[in-house]
């Protein structure tokens, strides 16, 4: 009897490779979508902390300084101008916004409200997907701020609203 000499690869075995690889692939393909939308979540909730540490450390002296929503706004927009922070959906870094609930916030990573109104999902998911807007309600009558409300908004542009952190004086 003659030995055949291994040389290479049979074209079953090859086959089976090819089958196997492809298996795997069609195992692992819609993973990769969760994964890279998990992703985009984190940056959203990384993006609220820092939002969220900033205010923090800041809302007892605008109070006790008597600071108006207009000036808070100014000062969480001066914060995050000098370090910007990115839309995790858009990819952009842009300047943190200023406006009413009317404005547009053109998909700015932050966008901050001045009129206490903290849903800007009626601009549309063109506009907010990716977008912590954080809205500084004046007290009736005076001056004073009484809470500032951070709201994230997911791929969709809707609220994520197990999110929401409300933070007062």
């Amino acid at each position: 009897m003659k030995r055949r000499k291994d040389s290479g690869f049979t074209l079953i075995e090859l086959m089976i490779v090819i089958a196997v690889i492809g298996i795997l692939a069609i195992v692992l393909i819609p993973k990769v979508g969760q994964v890279k939308t998990q992703a985009k979540s984190a940056g959203i909730d990384t993006n609220m902390r820092s939002v969220e540490g900033y205010v923090q450390s800041k809302i007892n002296g605008w109070a006790n300084k008597g600071k108006d929503a207009g000036d808070i706004a100014t000062d969480i927009k001066d914060a995050f101008d000098t370090e910007k922070i990115p839309n995790p959906f858009t990819s952009t870094v842009v300047t943190p916004g200023i406006g009413t609930n009317a404005s547009d916030p053109a998909n700015n990573a932050l966008f901050i409200l001045t009129d206490g109104n903290s849903d800007v999902t009626a601009l549309g998911a063109a506009k907010t997907k990716g977008t912590i807007s954080v809205s500084v309600t004046p007290a009736d009558g005076s001056g004073t701020v009484t809470s500032i409300t951070i709201t994230p908004h997911n791929e969709t542009g809707a609220v994520i609203t197990d999110k929401v952190i409300t933070i007062t004086p």
